[in-house]
């Protein structure tokens, strides 16, 4: 889905969810997250840098509520850049 290092061109994936259940939202969001930090932080098999983007994400990782993709969404946004991973995120999605 990301590419490795060695290939010529960048890619551009985009995951559209709608009209899923928000639970469904979180559960491919928390599949897709781990398998993307699982690549950045290969030692033999290491994915390109990429830049994650979830828009509207209080729909993926809803602050004051309960969501299986909390947990690895904010560790992608608490890791060090080293990994090749870019978030943008609000304060507001880590406080839970």
């Amino acid at each position: 889905m990301v590419g490795r290092p060695s290939d010529k061109r960048g890619r551009l994936v985009v995951v559209d969810l709608q009209g899923l259940s928000d639970t469904a939202k979180q559960v491919i969001t928390a599949l897709i997250s781990s398998e993307i930090l699982r690549g950045a932080a290969s030692k033999t098999d290491r994915i390109r840098p990429c830049f994650l983007v979830y828009e509207e994400g209080h729909n993926f990782a809803p602050a004051g509520e309960a969501a299986v993709s909390h947990r690895i969404i904010k560790k992608i946004a608490v890791r060090d850049t080293n990994l090749g991973l870019g978030l943008p995120l609000l304060a507001s999605a880590l406080q839970n």
